[in-house]
């Protein structure tokens, strides 16, 4: 059973544990957090006992110590023993009353088994001062119990607290929350009202111009303002009916940051014919980003050859960075420029060592050390240079062989490596016979270029890593596939 039992009052805070059970009779674990309300226990964590034969002889109802006009109220209901036990096994009927002729309460309810002879139920009061609710047993009108709960006017939204950054650039977006608060700057939460929100900056721009809050606000909203004109700049948000709801905050709007060059950063090497990136981003004076950088920039470089991006626009979703592709055509020292076609001194550059065409050299075969005869297993086949690099333009045809001869093996057809492989495929093989077996995979035009995995093949099920396993994990975990 959970006991949930409310701010201000006596909060159960875990669920029951049965620990022992003999008879009639379990031991059940309750831990309590006490609280300072009158109904809080001094006591930290005990051992109730309840008994299957006890009898309900009163309720303990529990209800926050105050509520608002018109708000949700929690109540709970415990059946008692006349030994102040909770009574486990109480499956009567709860009828219930309040001082407050026009409250909303609950409606008779019988309590199950699954109770565990404790309830929570919720009313509605109507009115203002003290209100008492009553439970009362259906059958037997002496097992009863009270609480009561101060229930104050409902809350009125008297101004609005407008919440944003202190510091803004201009023309920059940046986010605002409208809260409706109540004398006491409390929030609101059932406010509805409509709100016309205006900014002193005349070349600034809002989200919106009026809004109507609705129950899913909870009182609280957020906006968007542009503002444009450096200075101290106020966003004030008002009710639409009653003028004296109203609220604002001052924003101190800073100029926008202005590009006064690039930075053009790439890999320190690169191979001729072969396409990498760069990445251009518009710095100020003091080498930050440029968000709302905007311009053009066209490109040059010092291998005549090179293919290099076409004129580009920075867009507002750039945030002041692009990536771009470059294709060196020579080797050597290859120096790409960025440039601002409006503004020249908007420039940066970035110098590239450029090695001769990558060529693949030998393979990786890559397998799962373990395999079950019978099983198809996975392997990757990986094109690799000279310095053990992948060589994603590698588009050769591979030939694959294997120490297993018996029947029931079986290997990859010959295939023929794509661009979009990126020098990198992944392939299944079956074995037959248990022991060490390998696999090997050649280059039908190029012999020297092959490469070998070595698996150790069990009969049977195997408990070790693979056979025909997912790509994501293993020994292909690193790859992209």
């Amino acid at each position: 059973m959970i006991f949930s039992l409310w701010k201000k009052a006596m909060r159960f805070k875990t669920k029951t544990i049965v620990q022992k059970s003999s008879g009639n009779r379990t031991s059940t674990r309750l831990s309590l957090e006490p609280l300072t309300d009158r109904l809080a226990p001094s006591a930290s964590p005990f051992w109730l006992t309840s008994d299957t034969s006890d009898t309900a002889t009163h309720f303990l109802v529990i209800t926050p110590e105050s509520t608002q006009v018109g708000a949700t109220t929690p109540i709970e209901v415990v059946a008692l023993d006349a030994s102040n036990r909770p009574v486990s096994n109480y499956t009567g009927t709860v009828h219930f009353t309040s001082s407050d002729g026009s409250a909303t309460l609950p409606a008779d309810y019988t309590f199950t088994s699954d109770d565990h002879g404790f309830h929570l139920f919720t009313e509605t009061p109507s009115a203002t001062g003290s209100e008492t609710i009553t439970a009362t047993d259906t059958t037997t009108a002496s097992i009863t119990g009270s609480a009561s709960v101060t229930v104050d006017g409902a809350q009125v939204a008297t101004h609005f607290a407008v919440i944003a950054r202190s510091q803004a650039e201009a023309g920059q977006s940046s986010d605002f929350i409208v809260v409706a608060l109540d004398a006491n700057n409390r929030r609101v939460a059932d406010y509805t009202g409509t709100v016309t929100l205006t900014t002193s900056d005349s070349a600034g721009t809002l989200s919106a111009s009026t809004y109507t809050f609705t129950a899913d606000d909870r009182g609280a909203h957020e906006f968007t303002a542009t503002l444009a004109t450096t200075g101290s700049q106020t966003i004030t948000a008002t009710d639409s009916t009653t003028s004296s709801i109203t609220g604002s905050a001052t924003v101190n709007v800073n100029a926008a940051p202005t590009a006064t060059h690039l930075i053009v950063v790439s890999q320190p090497s690169a191979y001729a014919n072969e396409p990498t990136k760069i990445v251009v981003a518009a710095l100020d004076a003091s080498n930050h980003i440029v968000t709302n950088y905007t311009g053009t920039v066209s490109f040059t470089s010092t291998g005549s050859s090179d293919s290099l991006p076409a004129n580009y626009t920075f867009t507002s979703s750039d945030n002041g960075y692009h990536v771009f592709t470059v294709t060196p055509s020579a080797t050597g020292s290859d120096t790409i420029t960025a440039t601002d076609t409006t503004t020249s001194s908007i420039t940066g550059s970035t110098t590239i060592s450029v090695n001769a065409t990558q060529v693949a050299t030998h393979f990786a075969v890559v397998a799962q050390g373990r395999a079950t005869t019978g099983t198809a297993t996975q392997f990757a086949v990986v094109a690799l240079d000279m310095n053990n690099q992948p060589v994603q333009n590698y588009t050769g045809t591979v030939h694959f062989t294997t120490t297993d001869t018996a029947t029931g093996a079986s290997v990859p057809a010959d295939y023929t490596f794509t661009a979009d492989d990126q020098g990198v495929h992944v392939f299944t093989a079956t074995f037959a016979t248990s022991g060490t077996q390998t696999i090997t995979a050649t280059d039908t035009t190029t012999s020297t270029l092959t490469g070998t995995a070595s698996i150790r093949v069990s009969s049977g099920s195997s408990s070790g890593l693979g056979n025909g396993g997912p790509l994501g994990g293993g020994p292909f975990s690193g790859w992209r596939w």
